[in-house]
């Protein structure tokens, strides 16, 4: 190992607690900074479960935190990775007193999802990030519908051997994490989504970001298609005409600091008000929210059309339903 590293052990904190002295980024605990421990962080990043190297236990955490923000993200293991092939001498927690967190660096980053090619079922959006200057990692979660869409994959839009790239899927969503040992240039595609469709109506569903992070600071995200930034959306009303119940889609942003919760209110052909739901804003990603064809005494309405005023954010809609028994 070259002298000119310097590592820090870890030696406490004002509590009194005693921890297990370890080296900065020496995740798995072997003495030693490699490019196992970046891809460990990375892994960490992406919500994948890599136990037992890491175990969420005081140890582990300020061991991957190289950064000294508090926090373990793939920006984290950008710097182990470029440490370990010596392009940076030191981590910066290294030049803190302490292993005492360090906030974060200002940045001011832009995300958003575009369409970028479709082919018969397949369709294909690229991650842009947009912000003054370059960056070296990026962690996410992108979100979609699963009864539209289907994964064919997520990767990297650039073939590069200096970028890394680690994937956890769920039914749902899809968490990722991406490190580089090069700077990255915004504006031009990080991320390539391959989604293929379950049905016609598919592409009025788009996926969306229900987080991101670039170099540990959260990007303004915008909404898929559209220049504003996440806030609730309404996509739409299936089956029409129903039988049973029908189902309102909503797509609710993860940042919920300026979000308003959506709320559906039912009326007849009189203009009575039959039923008003609310379905908070508990859940995120893609909602779907039931109306089980009952009034508000829990009585099934009769057959015929009833309107549905959709409150979202500043938005109101009205989409009109048909109930057929």
């Amino acid at each position: 190992m070259p002298p000119s590293r310097k590592y820090s052990p870890l030696q406490g904190n004002p509590t009194g607690q005693n921890f297990e002295a370890s080296l900065y980024g020496d995740v798995s605990a072997n003495d030693q900074v490699s490019s196992f421990d970046g891809s460990l962080v990375l892994r960490i990043s992406a919500q994948q479960d890599i136990s037992p190297y890491y175990t969420h236990q005081p140890r582990d955490s300020i061991a991957a935190d190289v950064s000294g923000n508090g926090a373990v993200s793939s920006f984290d293991a950008s710097l182990i990775f470029r440490y370990s092939v010596g392009l940076i001498p030191r981590f910066p927690v290294d030049n803190a007193p302490s292993w005492l967190p360090k906030p974060a660096g200002p940045g001011t980053f832009t995300a958003r999802l575009q369409l970028a090619s479709t082919a018969a079922d397949t369709f294909v959006y690229e991650l842009l990030v947009t912000g003054e200057g370059s960056f070296y990692s990026s962690d996410g979660v992108l979100a979609f519908d699963p009864s539209s869409f289907g994964v064919l994959s997520l990767e990297p839009a650039l073939v590069d051997s200096a970028i890394h790239f680690a994937v956890h899927r769920k039914p749902e969503k899809i968490s990722f994490a991406l490190a580089s040992t090069r700077a990255l240039q915004s504006e031009a595609p990080l991320i390539r989504l391959r989604l293929f469709g379950k049905r016609r109506d598919a592409a009025g569903t788009p996926p969306q970001i229900l987080k991101l992070q670039v170099d540990e600071s959260s990007a303004t995200v915008l909404f898929t298609g559209e220049g504003t930034t996440g806030t609730v959306q309404f996509l739409g009303v299936s089956p029409n005409p129903f039988n049973a119940e029908v189902v309102f889609r909503f797509f609710i942003p993860a940042d919920k600091s300026n979000v308003t919760a959506p709320e559906i209110r039912i009326y007849d052909v009189l203009g009575r008000q039959v039923r008003t739901i609310r379905p908070g804003l508990a859940q995120d990603g893609y909602v779907n929210v039931r109306w089980d064809g009952k009034n508000s005494s829990g009585r099934p309405v009769a057959s015929g059309l009833y309107f549905a005023r959709i409150r979202f954010g500043k938005n109101v809609k009205v989409a009109k339903v048909v109930c057929v028994r």
